[in-house]
């Protein structure tokens, strides 16, 4: 009786608790989690350089994720949401297909697959016409590997053959990337510049890029005029600008010729400087305003009333120009006036140059021999302090270069001249690379021409093995600007050779 009473109240307590939803919690339906995860990728139609895939997958447990391409796994993981990069040299050229499976802790599998088209990129050059006359020379493209050895290379005639793809046989490395531009005629130049250490993907700056990375435009604006003047002074005058240049005449005495651009107001420096080791306060300045006076005396002269002493580096001998800028927009410009000049066969010494009330901005030019082979150039702007020396060495050691210092990049000359006169064949190789510890000397047998190239080279009888020649020149020089300097952007480019990066040091060492 009494166990009758028990299970009663056990029965009466259990209908009374779930009576009350809010107390006692209802199973799902089969207990069971048979809800597949949701996949989000994205994926372009063509995959030519290396390429951020985004996967995005929604689950409420936690996943396992596989990656395949054509069937074949390339990669696992358990995150939900991250990026994939497909590298394009570690598959075959074609069409592809990629899927994603993500399968979660009750063993639920979702996937998505999308298809696309797999390249392997080399270099794009957006405007491979630039810089050469088809009429008059043959231009071509060629892709070195890192040993030297010829990969591909193509003529150049439309704007489509500045594009490279590798075939499956290229493995991926840095290459070398060769412009040449080789004259027609039986009497010509060959013009190489090449560019080392490129990474696969890369694409070249377009012209309109090149517009606004550089001053692409000459700063020597068109001196369309010229105006014969009359100087009598006993002291040579000079004058030379964006605008302007001041030549000296044979004949008659004190006799000048004034070349100018028409397209700019009149405003031409001159300036009386003196000889080597005489007063420097002896300088006298004229700004030429009218056209129409043809004769000026030493009273139309001005003296500067402002003098700065600059100190010139230890060295053996030294160049120094100064060049003047009326503001800084100017100066960004590149609107210089050559305000004053000097030389000097000793050096590490200090120097007083005239400043101009009417310049703003005044930049100072010194090329500075320092023995052994060893140039130094540098610019840089302002007259407040002395020159600041820069971080850079080079030395050379049998075939190879030893750099050291803060290097933006390195560019390697050899200049060849064949014959004289009429038969003056000339032969230019400039190589720029990224620095590094240890550099080879690009120029000694172990880098292949394109056929043509070798051909053209064997009719015109000329040698390019700078043992087996007395070069012009051959040399190599390391540059530091004062901004960042992006080591793509100076392939086939004029180079920062105004003032668009500001300061610029350069070391160069002759290797002859």
């Amino acid at each position: 009786m009494k166990k009758l009473l028990y299970c009663l109240t056990l029965t009466v307590l259990f209908l009374s608790c779930s009576s009350d939803g809010t107390d006692t919690p209802t199973p799902e339906p089969g207990g069971t989690d048979e809800t597949a995860p949701e996949i989000s990728i994205s994926v372009p139609e063509l995959i030519e350089v290396q390429t951020d895939i985004d996967v995005s997958i929604t689950d409420e447990a936690d996943i396992t994720v596989k990656i395949f391409v054509d069937s074949e796994e390339v990669f696992s993981g358990e995150a939900k949401d991250f990026v994939y990069t497909l590298d394009p040299f570690e598959f075959t050229t074609g069409n592809k297909t990629l899927e994603v499976r993500a399968t979660d802790t009750s063993g639920n599998e979702g996937n998505v697959s999308a298809s696309f088209e797999l390249k392997k990129l080399l270099v794009r050059i957006p405007s491979p016409l630039k810089d050469f006359f088809p009429a008059t020379t043959d231009a071509y493209l060629a892709i070195n590997d890192s040993s030297g050895a010829l990969v591909m290379y193509r003529k150049v005639e439309t704007n489509d053959d500045g594009v490279f793809y590798a075939d499956d046989t290229f493995e991926r490395q840095n290459f070398t990337l060769t412009r040449y531009r080789i004259g027609k005629a039986s009497v010509s130049f060959q013009d190489l510049d090449s560019f080392g250490d490129i990474e696969p993907g890369t694409t070249v700056l377009s012209e309109t890029q090149e517009a606004d990375v550089f001053n692409t435009d000459s700063p020597l604006l068109p001196r369309d005029e010229s105006l014969e003047i009359t100087i009598n002074t006993n002291v040579f005058a000079d004058g030379g600008s964006y605008s302007h240049a001041l030549f000296t005449n044979v004949s008659p005495v004190n006799g000048y010729t004034l070349q100018y651009a028409t397209s700019v107001t009149p405003n031409f420096l001159t300036t009386l400087t003196p000889s080597t080791g005489a007063d420097p306060l002896s300088y006298a300045y004229l700004f030429i305003t009218d056209l129409n006076k043809l004769v000026y005396e030493e009273d139309d002269f001005a003296s500067p009333s402002t003098f700065a002493t600059i100190g010139i580096p230890q060295g053996e001998s030294y160049s120094l120009n100064m060049y003047g800028y009326s503001d800084e927009a100017a100066y960004q410009a590149y609107e210089y006036s050559e305000v004053y000049r000097s030389s000097q066969s000793l050096a590490g010494i200090n120097i007083t140059i005239p400043v101009l009330p009417e310049f703003d901005v005044y930049q100072r030019r010194l090329s500075l021999e320092l023995g052994n082979g060893k140039r130094l150039e540098l610019r840089q702007k302002g007259i407040e302090s002395n020159f600041s020396i820069p971080n850079l060495d080079i030395s050379r050691m049998g075939e190879s270069l030893t750099l050291d210092g803060d290097i933006d990049y390195i560019m390697q000359n050899l200049f060849i001249v064949d014959g004289s006169g009429a038969t003056r064949n000339s032969f230019v190789w400039d190589f720029y690379n990224k620095p590094s510890g240890t550099i080879n000397i690009p120029y000694f047998g172990n880098f292949v021409f394109p056929q043509e190239v070798e051909m053209e080279l064997s009719v015109k009888s000329i040698e390019t093995d700078p043992e087996l020649v007395d070069p012009l020149f051959f040399s190599s020089t390391v540059y530091k600007f004062e901004s960042d300097i992006n080591y793509l952007d100076v392939i086939f480019t004029p180079g920062f050779f105004k003032n668009e990066a500001g300061d610029m040091s350069s070391l160069r060492l002759d290797l002859e």
